[in-house]
């Protein structure tokens, strides 16, 4: 399914929901292959779209998928390093979900 999305943004015309799309193949494949380096790719590319359509929502969620990944093989300050400067661009909205999937991920980590 995700293939077939993906095969759709280019000649519809529609990115809203390219990072997305990217970010949820990173969390497929890393479920399936914890060490997956297509899956880390996944997240990377998710992180880089959302930067360049300044989506900040999008790259948090993002960063906290592969914070997830990052703190499951042992990573801990990469994932608290990746989360904490996007989570602290927020003032508003705290009470959201995603930020606070956010806050939760980074106090797992402190």
């Amino acid at each position: 399914m995700l293939d077939a999305a993906q095969a759709l943004i280019e000649p519809l015309d529609q990115r809203f929901y390219e990072a997305e799309l990217h970010r949820v193949r990173g969390a497929v494949l890393t479920a399936e292959k914890p060490n997956s380096p297509d899956g880390m790719k996944s997240f990377d590319s998710a992180i880089n779209i959302a930067q360049r359509q300044n989506s900040r929502f999008l790259e948090l969620r993002a960063c906290v998928s592969k914070a997830r990944a990052w703190r499951d093989r042992g990573l801990r300050d990469d994932a608290r390093e990746i989360v904490t400067p996007v989570y602290r661009w927020f003032s508003e909205g705290l009470d959201t979900i995603d930020l606070k999937e956010a806050r939760a991920v980074l106090e797992g980590l402190a």
